[in-house]
């Protein structure tokens, strides 16, 4: 059985279908400078498609000591901040806007919510962080962008980093243990 392949021209997109499926992830990279970007992302950002998480668009900025990744849609924003000034590592230290906590990418042994954190962020780490937050926020275009930097400081300053638990994927967190036996409140909606 033959898959009809056919290109359907509009304007200067070209779109392919397969059978009735058009692919919007080939259109998405070439439509880019024309989709609608939230008011929360700031110009430059390049959009992308998938079927399960739609439209997000993903950003980074060298910082001084290091790199801010962004990854946000209009209803969430997830921020990265590494000592890598490359942009290339993800490892450091992340913020999901609709999570409202931090989570640091070092893998751990450990897995599943919830458990201590078999290892630790030592206090000078975490004034690292609290400095490479500062330099994002010099840096940062949006009113939103500064809200979440602003909130992942203020989280920043309160971690205990020899208090931190494991989440479902191997990393650590700013959690209690609490936090995984009840409903939490949401945090505050700093994206939209």
């Amino acid at each position: 059985m033959a898959v009809a392949l056919l290109v359907v021209a509009v304007g200067a997109l070209t779109w392919p279908i397969v059978g009735p499926l058009v692919i919007l992830p080939a259109v998405v990279p070439v439509a880019a400078p024309v989709i609608a970007r939230p008011p929360a992302v700031p110009k430059g950002a390049n959009a992308e498609f998938d079927f399960k998480s739609g439209t997000t668009w993903r950003w980074r900025r060298p910082l001084p000591s290091g790199c801010a990744r962004w990854m946000a849609s209009e209803d969430w924003a997830d921020v990265n901040l590494s000592s890598d000034r490359n942009c290339a590592q993800t490892l450091g230290v992340s913020y999901f806007t609709s999570a409202d906590h931090l989570v640091f990418r070092w893998h751990t042994s450990g897995s599943g919510g919830g458990r201590p954190c078999p290892g630790a962020i030592a206090p000078e780490q975490i004034v690292e962080f609290r400095a490479l937050a500062a330099q994002a926020l010099a840096l940062s275009e949006t009113a939103a962008e500064k809200a979440v930097l602003r909130r992942m400081d203020e989280r920043l300053a309160v971690t205990d980093g020899a208090a931190l638990t494991t989440d479902a994927s191997g990393y650590c967190n700013d959690l209690k243990p609490e936090d995984y036996h009840r409903r939490r409140p949401r945090g505050p909606d700093l994206w939209r």
